[in-house]
């Protein structure tokens, strides 16, 4: 901590600066992202059914994009979120320079197609490396390149949804993995700007109507559970397909993928005969839906809950730059008004096909990117309604319980290691979190008295195997001592005290703190032992604990870890 205040110090004037820069540039990226895909859609019409003018357009918009992203501007495929957690843990932040432009281009190109993408991946890839570009510009650390790429994710799914709270949860449950307080001020703070950038230049344009609704009934949380169970057979079907999808592209167009594009886009223009509204993010017919003044009729609801599943398969699998937050809370909101209507058609009274459709999209969105604190808080910041909190927070909660018993990963982990890459998880880090150096430290220690002289202690220090001991005096810990430092003092003078060699500063750690603080101590401060001591008492001696220790625990910890 002291190393990177240190640091923060250095930079004191350029931080605010290069934070300012990345929270509007995200807001400036959002909006003209928006305003031109809009613009082009409705100009060459994939925002309606597919004419032969607009399936010559989208095609030539769809392979320009592929023909971009293989050859021109590389790791711009996907939604890029998985691109911007391994940059954070792999790379130390550190991403291509021609990612703001190249992630923006093909973004435009592919969201312009009407394949079921949405923009909310590729805009928090555009801003977190935009991030790494300012942080590079300023010449920053690595430590704080990390920090403002972070941000720059953060600033990015604020402006695309106006929703600076829970794009702040979302850095942390699935960007970081973890809440950590260096991240925190720096991420707040570029959310805040992109959200009002986005929204001073765009209007009071909310992805979501306002929504009105009362949680008056309360044995319906029971219901919500339900949906909850629904959502997540929904959530593993879209994911399976998906995974199927890619399967299919890399066995049978292996070198061929620019057809897999066609049969996508064409897929698209042909069900858009069908229902127009299943293309691109489809927001407007999620509003519909969230008012209550969606179709209401079971078979119609069904076959387009199945279409846009389809499609969403078929588009993200094309591996060009799209997102899926919009397409799966499109197939969460007309899947929670399906399960509605069901429960209409069951005869349950008092059953509002708005409040379902909401909680559908919370609950399929926690089983498809699994960040449930993420989900219900940005239903709830989109569609500013205190009194669906309650049944958000169950459905997520329930959903994300009931989806971790089919399938342990979210959606970008699965693809990313078919793809063979393997992402960072939070269980990477659990095991050292949940371990506490109690359960691995070395109890029977060889202490060295520090009234002693040098040849008193000089052949327990030889036969040890430890380079490092306790110095105690009165039994109570007063310093440290090195076994190089003592053979020298012997040689020199055997007569002296153990004190005198001493370094009384003792970097100590507690009993019930974690293997991994206890790791990042020894890293830190650059040493190969740390005593364990009482937190009532820093001069009682507890223990002892070396990375040796640790490494062997953890061994024999995964050996016994079936019984």
């Amino acid at each position: 901590m002291k190393k990177f205040n240190n640091l923060v110090h250095s930079h004191q004037y350029k931080i605010p600066l290069a934070i300012g820069l990345i929270g509007i540039g995200a807001g400036l990226f959002s909006v003209l992202l928006h305003q031109i895909v809009e613009t082009i859609s409705e100009f060459i019409g994939t925002t309606q059914a597919f004419t032969l003018k607009t399936y010559i357009f989208a095609s030539l918009f769809g392979l320009l994009s592929y023909f971009l992203t293989k050859k021109v501007f590389h790791d711009t495929s996907g939604s890029g979120i998985p691109q911007v957690k391994l940059a954070l843990a792999a790379y130390k932040g550190r991403m291509p320079k021609r990612m703001p432009l190249g992630k923006f281009t093909t973004s435009i190109l592919t969201l312009c197609t009407g394949l079921s993408l949405g923009k909310e991946g590729p805009l928090v890839t555009i801003s977190a490396s935009w991030g790494h570009l300012v942080s590079h510009y300023f010449k920053f650390n690595r430590q704080l390149t990390k920090v403002m790429v972070s941000s720059g994710a953060t600033a990015g799914l604020a402006a695309a949804f106006n929703t600076p709270i829970a794009a702040v949860v979302f850095t942390i449950e699935e960007i970081l993995g973890e809440l950590n307080t260096k991240y925190l001020g720096p991420i707040i703070v570029t959310a805040v700007l992109a959200s009002v950038t986005s929204y001073k230049l765009l209007g009071n344009k909310s992805a979501f109507i306002p929504l009105q609704y009362k949680f008056h009934i309360e044995w319906h949380l029971f219901l919500y559970l339900a949906l909850g169970l629904a959502m997540s057979i929904a959530g593993l079907i879209l994911v399976k397909s998906i995974l199927y999808c890619k399967k299919i592209r890399t066995t049978y167009f292996q070198n061929h993928e620019y057809i897999f594009i066609f049969i996508a886009i064409s897929l698209a223009g042909l069900f858009s005969q069908y229902a127009p509204h299943i293309l691109g993010d489809g927001a407007d017919t999620i509003n519909q839906l969230l008012a209550g003044r969606g179709e209401n009729i079971l078979f119609p609801i069904f076959l387009l809950f199945m279409i846009k599943i389809f499609l969403t398969s078929t588009s993200y699998s094309t591996g060009l730059s799209g997102g899926l937050f919009m397409p799966v809370l499109f197939i969460g909101a007309v899947g929670g008004t399906l399960f509605g209507l069901l429960l209409q058609k069951m005869g349950v009274a008092k059953i509002e096909l708005g409040v379902f459709a909401v909680l559908g999209m919370t609950s399929l969105l926690v089983c498809v990117i699994r960040a449930p604190f993420t989900a219900f808080i940005m239903l709830f910041e989109m569609t500013k309604d205190y009194e669906l909190i309650l049944p958000l927070m169950i459905s997520s909660i329930g959903a994300y319980w009931i989806s971790n018993l089919l399938i342990k990963e979210s959606v970008y982990e699965l693809v990313a290691e078919y793809e063979g890459v393997h992402l960072p998880t939070s269980s990477d880090k659990e095991c050292l979190n949940e371990m506490i150096v109690e359960e691995c430290m070395v109890k029977d220690v060889l202490c060295l008295d520090s009234r002693d002289t040098m040849k008193d202690v000089i052949e327990k220090v030889i036969e040890s195997d430890f380079g490092g001991f306790p110095v105690l005096e009165n039994n109570k810990l007063i310093g440290v001592v090195n076994a190089c430092e003592v053979k020298n003092k012997f040689k020199n003078d055997p007569n002296s005290k153990v004190r005198d060699a001493a370094k009384y500063s003792v970097i100590s750690i507690y009993p019930d703190q974690s293997l991994l603080v206890a790791l990042d101590k020894m890293k830190r401060f650059e040493i190969g032992r740390l005593p364990v001591v009482s937190r009532f008492n820093d001069r009682q001696l507890l223990g002892l604990i070396t990375p040796e220790d640790i490494v062997n625990y953890l061994g024999l910890s995964k050996t016994e870890a079936p019984n």
